[in-house]
């Protein structure tokens, strides 16, 4: 018969400490100074087309995936051609998480919380792409005609249009 399964998690991780395995400690924390970086690097409020602008030199020390950042910027990570909702979220190293709303009507929002707790959102709008229209007005005597089409707009560009960081209070 075997042990109990608590026995048989303790005879395991003693197995592990023995082997020179360290068990998970706490998790690392960012340096004030690389955090306060971070967060003056944040575009400020304000009309920007920037999501996220971090030096690579400070993604570096904060351990950010830029592969992260692009997963969550929302002119990469919200389908412009998209017609329902939909989420990505991150984690931007030592510096915190952020998490991407994007909507059907092609704008989209993101929160990012710091490792600190302080928050920070931002809200970003989608341009349209070219659209054409035509019209045509005769008159001939009396008798007038209108004609006037309207060509679908092409595709929606992403939505890189961002508003920049506000902070929000707690």
């Amino acid at each position: 018969m075997s042990a109990p399964l608590p026995a048989r998690l303790l005879a395991a991780s003693l197995a592990l400490a023995s082997c020179g395995v360290a068990r998970p400690g706490p998790a690392p924390q960012p340096a004030p100074a690389d955090l306060a970086a971070f967060e003056k690097a944040l575009p400020t409020p304000g009309h920007d087309r920037v999501f996220l602008a971090v030096p690579p030199d400070l993604e570096t020390r904060l351990a950010i995936d830029p592969a992260v950042v692009r997963a969550v910027d929302p002119g990469i990570a919200c389908d412009p051609d998209a017609f329902s909702l939909s989420m990505s979220e991150g984690k931007l190293g030592l510096a915190g998480h952020v998490q991407t709303t994007c909507s059907p009507d092609h704008h989209s929002q993101s929160l990012l919380k710091l490792a600190d707790g302080s928050a920070w959102a931002t809200v970003c709008g989608a341009a349209t792409g070219t659209q054409a229209k035509a019209w045509l007005d005769v008159q001939v005597g009396d008798r007038s005609v209108h004609a006037s089409t309207q060509a679908p707009s092409t595709k929606h560009l992403p939505a890189h249009d961002c508003s920049g960081w506000t902070k929000i209070s707690r």
